[in-house]
């Protein structure tokens, strides 16, 4: 049980801590405008061109380097005017070093509400959100001195939000959605290759590797592009056979090198199925592809294959619904296989081709709708998911 000469102690402990509590702030409020004031002693004195472009509480941030000429330099970063939205932007994902614009909205076939973005990644952060907008970030330089003079030091030191752009910090999550092109391409492709020949010796799996070209290509399909399989067998070793393969390239460079992909899913709308056989490989498989070019696709291209399953999942064709998506959620491999300054290449391969197992006489596999369809709802898509680092990657941090 406390007594009053304890509750007392109790007390006496309590206001002398306040006092001594509220004295260090009270110095560190003297101190941190005795440093400042300092700092800004003779600053009026300096050449215009060296003072700082802006007030002292709006610079974010500042790193010393030397020039070839071997002289002391200060780079720093300063809040300017109000960043504007550029047309059709969507604010809600703009970052420091990226701006997302709205192309086109539609509803998928199943109703769902779907958006075609275009992102512009920016070299460096130029925009700050200070409160409910956007500032820009501008760069000037001036001397070490200078910079001590100028009372900006206290505030890079104080400023919490700066923490954000600091390096090491990253942390914007982003998905990105690609489509290749149309005909006429620029950057990325679509199409299909196709094989048709007798087989050799009455085995398919032959017929299936000797083919180094197939025996025609179509990258301006107007609709459809093929992935398909048949063979037919004449009872003589002279069976005929066919194969179709689907070639899908993506131009994704504008993920950036400083991308860090998280996940993705490929996905391709079904127009028609042929269920040729109903057994194991009546499938849809993601491969990767190595076409000759980015924006053709030619007959000998049909064995620029990999052989690799890129996703951990497959399409049955039996269960498969046209006139939808059918999604494939990309492994570590199908995810290592996305360009981040390039072009990123698939394609869709029938399960008995695939795994070179013997089809039936009836085309087994799918017609897929290209990017010749008209608009995007039908298109081949790659939607990546991931994100990237705000970080400043030059000299050293001035003051430590």
């Amino acid at each position: 049980m406390y007594t009053f000469h304890t509750f007392r102690k109790i007390t006496l402990y309590c206001l002398y801590t306040g006092i001594l509590v509220w004295l260090i702030l009270l110095g560190f409020e003297w101190g941190s405008t005795y440093i400042e004031n300092q700092q800004q002693a003779g600053y009026e004195e300096v050449p215009f061109e060296l003072k700082l472009k802006s007030a002292p509480h709006d610079v974010l941030y500042s790193e010393a380097f030397k020039t070839p000429a071997g002289a002391d330099v200060v780079r720093y970063a300063y809040l300017a005017g109000d960043v504007s939205p550029i047309l059709d932007e969507d604010i809600s994902r703009r970052t420091p070093v990226s701006q997302t614009v709205v192309l086109e909205t539609f509803k998928d076939n199943a109703g769902k509400d779907v958006e075609k973005l275009k992102t512009v990644f920016l070299s460096k952060p130029q925009m700050y959100q200070d409160g409910e907008g956007w500032r820009q970030i501008e760069y000037a330089t001036t001397t070490p001195e200078v910079f001590a003079m100028s009372g900006a030091i206290p505030y890079i030191k104080r400023r919490e939000l700066a923490e954000k752009i600091l390096p090491g910090d990253s942390a914007f999550a982003l998905t990105s959605t690609f489509y290749p092109n149309p005909h006429a391409e620029t950057s990325s492709v679509d199409g299909s290759v196709e094989a048709i020949g007798n087989s050799f010796g009455c085995d398919f799996t032959a017929f299936d590797q000797a083919h180094t070209a197939g025996t025609g290509a179509n990258d301006d399909i107007g609709v459809n592009m093929f992935a398909y399989s048949t063979y037919t067998d004449n009872g003589d070793c002279t069976d005929d056979a066919t194969i179709s393969r689907a070639f899908i390239l993506f131009d994704t460079s504008g993920l950036t090198a400083g991308a860090t992909i998280s996940s993705a899913v490929l996905s391709i709308y079904v127009t028609t199925k042929y269920t040729g056989v109903n057994d194991t490989y009546d499938t849809l498989v993601v491969d990767a592809t190595t076409p000759s070019s980015n924006t053709t696709i030619q007959a000998g291209d049909f064995a620029n294959v990999a052989g690799v399953a890129q996703s951990n999942t497959v399409v049955d064709l039996t269960s498969l619904t046209t006139g939808t998506y059918s999604n494939f959620t990309l492994n570590s491999t199908g995810l290592g296989n996305i360009a981040k300054t390039g072009i990123s290449k698939y394609g869709i391969r029938e399960g008995h081709d695939f795994y070179f197992q013997l089809p039936g006489s009836s085309p087994t596999g799918a017609a897929i709708s290209s990017a010749d369809t008209s608009g995007t709802s039908q298109d081949p898509k790659l939607e990546v998911t991931y994100t990237v680092a705000v970080t400043f990657s030059v000299g050293n941090w001035f003051p430590f």
